[in-house]
């Protein structure tokens, strides 16, 4: 119904409710897999706009061995693109011509990325991918207003380039404030109802080497992962953390959490 609550044990789930997973990536990767989420590996992805989203996006993706194509209008911006990145496959025509898309084959794409500084066009492109089948759709939105309706829409995930600089800010005032033990990162969830904050535990964290079912959390507080060295746990009522570990925090973001020793009661 519009509210984000951290479950504890007497919890229960109701139909329409929508359900946060953290897990590990191989893990995760199996659990999308066989709820149909994701229904083939992507070796081919289609970015419509050419900024500069796109250039370091593609760069990471080719580092992967996925093939990229960037489709831009700006005839000099994509020869630009095409100078920089010598594997991409840079086309020179407007995306909204549907004709464009067809012909650049987005049928036989395995993932689309809509990253046009127009919200409205990310949209109507993402919806026209959808239309043709493409299993993965990411569409980038400067505004998020109206998240309701945007979520009604099949415009596959959504990314804000506005909240996630926001989010690096918020982690960075919390710093300043509190410089022992300050959060790693953070990222808000469930439209800004949650936050999912990563600290490191150092020699002034509380409860380290105790089992978490002897540690008394404060309320809408729930520790989502511990990580150390190079393995990640899920934790259970018998997990510990020690010096070095990086423990994952999901927490209401009516509280606010400063450094990893605000979570205990």
């Amino acid at each position: 119904n519009g509210n984000a609550i951290i479950p504890d044990g007497r919890f229960v789930l109701r139909e329409g409710d929508r359900v946060f997973v953290t897990a590990p990536t191989n893990n995760l990767a199996v659990l999308l897999k066989n709820l149909g989420i994701i229904t083939r590996k992507v070796s081919s992805v289609m970015l419509v706009g050419g900024g500069r989203i796109s250039f370091y996006l593609a760069n990471l993706l080719q580092k992967s061995g996925i093939a990229v194509q960037i489709i831009e209008k700006d005839e000099e911006r994509c020869l630009e693109l095409a100078g920089l990145l010598p594997s991409t496959h840079v086309i020179h025509g407007d995306a909204s011509n549907l004709a464009i898309l067809e012909s650049e084959g987005i049928s036989d794409r395995d993932a689309i990325v809509t990253l046009t500084g127009m919200d409205e066009l990310n949209i109507f492109i993402s919806l026209y991918g959808k239309s043709c089948g493409v299993p993965q759709i990411i569409t980038k939105l400067g505004r998020m207003d109206n998240l309701d309706i945007l979520r009604s829409l099949p415009i596959g995930s959504i990314i804000s380039p506005k909240e996630l600089c926001c989010d690096t800010i918020v982690q960075y005032v919390r710093a300043m404030q509190n410089q022992t033990g300050a959060a790693i990162s953070l990222h808000s969830i469930a439209d800004g109802q949650a936050e999912a904050i990563e600290f490191q535990v150092d020699e002034t964290t509380r409860h380290r080497g105790e089992p978490l079912k002897h540690i008394k959390l404060r309320n809408n507080v729930l520790i989502a992962a511990i990580s150390r060295d190079s393995n990640t746990e899920i934790p259970n009522g018998d997990s510990v953390f020690d010096k070095g570990d990086t423990v994952i925090v999901v927490t209401s973001s009516k509280q606010v959490i400063y450094q990893l020793n605000d979570i205990f009661a």
